[in-house]
């Protein structure tokens, strides 16, 4: 019996970066983008918290998101 040598094997894992460490996850830009975004979202809901108790309190109060008929958070 001969023996037979396969140069396929060798071949295509030389070549396909196979050992090539991957990462996981997203980049450090979408998380920073995502920390920035969320703040500022939190911040407006404060603010949105805030001008609801001050209409409570005072049925004359303009909040500051009242941008015209259409857009407005007070009382329609």
């Amino acid at each position: 019996m001969s023996e037979t040598t396969t140069t396929s094997d060798s071949a295509s894992s030389a070549g396909d970066g196979a050992d090539a460490p991957r990462s996981a996850g997203g980049s450090l830009g979408l998380a920073l983008l995502l920390v920035i975004t969320g703040a500022a979202g939190l911040l407006a809901a404060w603010v949105i918290t805030i001008d609801k108790f001050k209409l409570l309190e005072d049925p004359n109060f303009t909040p500051g998101c009242s941008l015209n008929p259409v857009v407005s958070c007070g009382n329609i």
